[in-house]
């Protein structure tokens, strides 16, 4: 084989590589663990991961928001008439049905952010 012809061997390979990488990348977010449910009142949140969630903003159907220093191991509950649009409008149970929450907990030197989301008939 000429040089020429490893050359552009090289060449194909290295480009390869660096489009692809050389192995799996590594997620840039963790799975929160939890349990969460609601009624007409409130939601119902279990952490059920080893640490506590800090500065953790709960979102309920993509539009009523609410944060929280901290959301500790175990159950918890929020009152609903808390989450509030980001024009100052509470959710309003009677009106509006839980359809969709999401949690985000942001990374900390210790760890990634972490999501937690699930919909609800």
């Amino acid at each position: 084989m000429s040089i020429k012809k490893i050359f552009a061997l090289c060449l194909i390979i290295l480009s390869t590589v660096s489009l692809f990488g050389c192995g799996e990348s590594e997620p840039t977010y963790i799975d929160l663990n939890a349990k969460v449910s609601a009624d007409a009142k409130y939601i119902y949140i279990e952490n059920e991961d080893d640490f506590i969630w800090d500065n953790a903003e709960i979102t309920i159907n993509e539009d009523y928001k609410y944060k929280v220093d901290f959301l500790a191991k175990g159950k918890s509950s929020l009152e609903l008439v808390e989450f509030m649009k980001e024009d100052g409008e509470r959710l309003d149970s009677s009106k509006v049905k839980v359809k969709k929450i999401m949690i985000f907990v942001p990374k900390t030197e210790e760890r990634k952010e972490g999501y937690w989301i699930g919909e609800f008939n």
